[in-house]
C-alpha cells in the first residue's frame, strides 16, 4: 500500500483546485475556510485529552490539510507558496531558539521563554507596551486573550521591578473587590450589567494565569463536569 507523503498532499490539493477539480474546493477562499481551521484545531485538542492516538493522528491530518489548503489558495493568487510557509516557520524556529542554534544560553524553561520573547520583540518591533496588547488576536477565545494580555502586563511590571503588583494574593484581592461590586449590584437591582460580568471574568482569568492554569481549559473541564452531573 502506498505511503502518501507531504508532497503527495500538495499534489492532491493542486488537482482539487485545478481546472477539472472539485467545484466546492475551487470556490473556497481564505475567509470561507477560516472557521474550519479553528474547528479542526479544537478537535485535535479534544483527541489529545482523550489520549486516542489514532484519532489524534487523523485530526492533526485535518489541521495539516487546512495549512496546505490555505497555502495553495495563496499560490493561486501569487501571494506565497506552501514551501514559503515551511521555510518561514523553519527560519523562525531557528531564530527564536537562539539558545540552541545560536550563542545565547538557557539553562531552564524560564530562560528559554525569555530568549524566545526577546527574539520576538526584535522581530515585531512593537511601538509601545500597549501595542503588544493590541497585537494579541481578537479572534482568540476571550479568556485566552485576557490571559495573554495580562501576561504581557505582568512581564512589563517585572521588568520595572513592580513584582509586588503581580502577587497571587493581590490578584485574588482584586477579584474579591470586583465580585463584591457585582454582588452589591445584584442585591440592589437583582441583575448586573455586562461590564461587571466582564470584570469578573477578566480578573478570574488573571488569577488563573498567575497560578499557571489555563482558564479556557479549566472552564471546559467544569462544563464537562456539569454535564456529567446533570446526566
Amino acid at each position: 500500500m502506498k505511503k502518501y507523503t507531504f508532497e503527495d498532499l500538495k499534489n492532491i490539493m493542486d488537482t482539487l483546485l485545478g481546472e477539472n477539480g472539485c467545484p466546492w474546493d475551487r470556490a473556497q477562499t481564505h475567509e470561507s475556510i477560516s472557521g474550519g481551521l479553528i474547528e479542526e484545531c479544537y478537535e485535535a485538542v479534544d483527541t489529545i485529552k482523550s489520549q486516542n492516538n489514532e484519532a489524534l493522528c487523523e485530526e492533526l491530518g485535518d489541521v495539516c490539510l487546512h495549512v496546505v489548503f490555505h497555502g495553495k489558495l495563496a499560490e493561486k493568487d501569487g501571494a506565497f507558496t506552501v514551501d514559503d510557509i515551511i521555510h518561514g516557520i523553519s527560519e523562525k524556529m531557528i531564530r527564536r531558539h537562539s539558545h540552541v542554534f545560536g550563542t545565547q544560553k538557557a539553562d531552564n524553561m524560564d530562560e528559554s521563554l525569555l530568549n524566545w520573547e526577546n527574539e520576538k520583540q526584535k522581530e515585531k518591533a512593537y511601538t509601545s507596551d500597549a501595542d503588544k496588547m493590541h497585537k494579541v488576536p481578537k479572534s482568540f477565545p476571550a479568556l485566552l486573550r485576557a490571559q495573554k494580555v495580562t501576561g504581557i502586563a505582568s512581564r512589563i511590571a517585572e521588568k520595572k521591578n513592580q513584582t509586588q503588583n503581580d502577587e497571587i494574593l493581590n490578584h485574588c484581592a482584586e477579584f474579591e473587590k470586583v465580585f463584591s461590586n457585582f454582588l452589591e449590584a445584584v442585591k440592589l437591582k437583582n441583575t448586573a450589567d455586562e461590564a461587571l460580568i466582564g470584570e469578573l471574568l477578566f480578573e478570574i482569568s488573571n488569577v488563573s494565569r498567575k497560578l499557571k492554569l489555563n482558564a479556557e481549559i479549566a472552564l471546559t473541564n467544569q462544563i464537562e463536569t456539569y454535564i456529567n452531573n446533570f446526566e
